[in-house]
């Protein structure tokens, strides 16, 4: 048996596997002393394999080998199952484990957590490298009493008092709850006009599983505005309370009490100040967003994520952010929806949060059916969505005839859509008012459901909708998203994939024709040279306002989440013809 040491999260850089070893030694060049983590995903399987290195290792294979550093990592150092870093639970890290005279790679473990992210590296004891930081012993627990700490750093902890709020003058909204009106300081609201402010929140970095803590809420005039971790900026009414929303994106945390704070707006040198409590029940990541409304205009939001630890957590607080620039006002009445998943057990629904001034909603809470009720045991969103998608892709249009069939199984789909995902009352709600509806915005955490293609159906007359959603006027978002104020058509840049090796069909065609289209609008397009590690490094700094992508593609409708671009081929050193693809994972990690 070998002892183990294990480090951080913040002692690795990680890459993808199919980027060039140079490009990654050169991206490696300020961090010499950490570890360099390469991974890649199995073909249409949901598994991460991951090849844990120290940078010198990969200078050696170069310097051996100077073709090398052009060849992809995966090739270049050949990498198999076989030689994987072995990856283990983040939570039940070993101390030990048995050597049998590995070396590289397939001597380290990776711990990764529930969503398969690598989160610290261990290796042997007794080839410690260079730079590598041991992880430090967990501190005592805390003394009870008093949080002496806490009130020096102007924080509060989720167990001392709370600000006493003023008795509202109506009843809390149900279900989540609407907390009234309450502020901090003893002088009157500034009267009439708008303010320039900022809206800013933060949380701990880490909680530990069965313990409570404070996301704090800090409202303020922008004039010496000294804003939490996350902020965004507002011109507020000074007459009307504002509305802060909590959402949560994963079920290691829950709420305490409500979801919704309704608090008065902030005077200058007199902020507003309020916290959401949160309890830990499972580990993991946990995203957080904050949403802030006045009235029917969005303020803007605000995100960030936390972990989830069975171990003492860390103290510190989530790290500065810049201040995010003001959402103006609709343009028109518009009905926003706030979607959330919520898990008890196996049983997973959606809660609805409606606010609409045309519906005289204020975030009024509807809940869909559970969707263990849509199917077999264990039955998930996304098993919904891919049974959606497989109805919708699983079809040969040859004809006009097939073209017919297919317009009206979409709107039976969409029909059907009304029915799996509002319940009753929420579907009558909307049928009645459908006509006063201006447009709808909907924000949730999911990307995959398609709302667009969702017609509403009277629960009593049977009668359906002519329209389907999308023709409301309806726009997504993503919680914790920055929507942009404007969309910019000016630059355009060129994308054509290339198959030296013949697998796929020249894309050329379409390339060639929008070459043709661009300069009579005035547009000269830039071209993206078809690499791999040129696309990740364009995409993470874009010089563009509009990417034009011409490539063939891999996707399998009961997985849609592993959808991949394929953007050409390679024959590797044993002579088999590959593809070289795209995944959205690799997208989001590496740009």
């Amino acid at each position: 048996m070998g002892r183990l040491i294990w480090g951080e999260k913040s002692d690795f850089l990680a890459f993808p596997a199919q980027r060039s070893l140079g490009s990654i030694l050169k991206l490696t060049e300020s961090d010499p002393g950490k570890w360099v983590l390469l991974w890649r995903r199995l073909p249409w399987e949901p598994k991460t394999l991951y090849y844990a290195f120290r940078r010198h290792e990969l200078e050696r294979a170069v310097a051996e080998d100077p073709s090398k550093a052009a060849r992809p990592a995966v090739d270049a150092l050949d990498l198999h199952e076989r030689g994987r870093s072995p990856s283990v639970d983040a939570s039940h890290r070993p101390d030990e484990r048995m050597l049998d005279d590995e070396r590289g790679s397939v001597a380290r473990l990776v711990a990764v957590d529930r969503k398969d992210r690598a989160v610290a590296i261990g290796e042997p004891a007794a080839e410690p490298s260079a730079g590598f930081r041991p992880r430090p012993a967990a501190p005592p627990p805390a003394a009870t009493g008093p949080d002496l700490g806490g009130f020096r750093s102007g924080r509060r902890s989720a167990s001392d008092p709370q600000p006493e709020a003023s008795a509202p003058e109506e009843a809390p909204g149900a279900g989540f709850g609407i907390a009234p009106p309450e502020g901090v300081g003893d002088s009157a609201p500034e009267t009439g006009g708008m303010l320039d402010a900022v809206l800013s929140a933060e949380g701990p970095a880490e909680v530990q599983v069965g313990a409570s803590a404070l996301l704090d809420v800090r409202l303020e005039a922008a004039e010496g505005a000294r804003p939490l971790a996350h902020a965004v900026s507002a011109a507020v009414s000074t007459e009307e309370p504002i509305r802060v929303i909590l959402s949560l994106g994963d079920s290691s945390v829950e709420a305490v009490g409500p979801r919704i704070l309704s608090l008065a707006p902030p005077s200058r040198g007199r902020p507003t100040l309020s916290s959401f409590e949160i309890r830990a029940v499972a580990e993991g990541p946990a995203r957080v967003a904050i949403l802030f409304r006045q009235g029917a205009t969005e303020l803007g939001s605000v995100s960030f994520e936390l972990e989830v630890t069975t171990g003492a957590p860390s103290t510190a607080r989530v790290q500065s952010s810049d201040v995010a620039e003001p959402t103006p006002p609709p343009d028109e009445p518009t009905m926003t929806l706030l979607i959330l998943e919520h898990q008890v057990g196996d049983e997973v629904r959606y809660r609805y949060l409606v606010d609409s001034d045309e519906l005289a909603l204020q975030y009024a809470e509807f809940q869909s059916a559970s969707f263990l009720s849509r199917g077999s045991q264990g039955a998930t969103p996304l098993d919904f969505v891919r049974s959606i998608y497989r109805r919708i892709v699983d079809r040969a249009l040859v004809n006009r005839d097939d073209l017919a069939v297919f317009s009206r199984e979409l709107r039976a789909i969409g029909t059907d859509l009304c029915r799996q995902l509002f319940a009753d009352d929420f579907a009558r709600l909307l049928w009645k008012n459908r006509d006063r509806i201006g447009s709808i915005h909907i924000t949730s955490w999911e990307p995959f459901i398609p709302w667009e293609l969702l017609r509403l159906k009277d629960p009593d007359s049977g009668e359906t909708d002519e329209r389907f959603l999308c023709e409301y006027g309806l726009v997504r978002s993503l919680n914790g998203r920055k929507l942009p104020l404007q969309l910019e058509l000016r630059d355009w840049s060129l994308l054509a994939a290339e198959y030296p090796e013949g697998s796929y069909d020249p894309v050329g065609g379409e390339i060639d024709g929008i070459r043709h289209i661009l300069p009579e609008f005035g547009i000269v397009a830039s071209e993206m040279e078809p690499r791999y590690d040129r696309i990740l490094d364009t995409l993470a700094a874009p010089d563009f306002d509009v990417l034009h992508i011409a490539a063939h593609g891999h996707a399998q409708h009961d997985q849609i989440e592993q959808t991949e671009l394929v953007i050409g081929d390679r024959r590797t050193a044993s002579g088999q013809v590959i593809p070289v693809t795209l995944d959205p994972v690799t997208v989001r990690e590496e740009a």
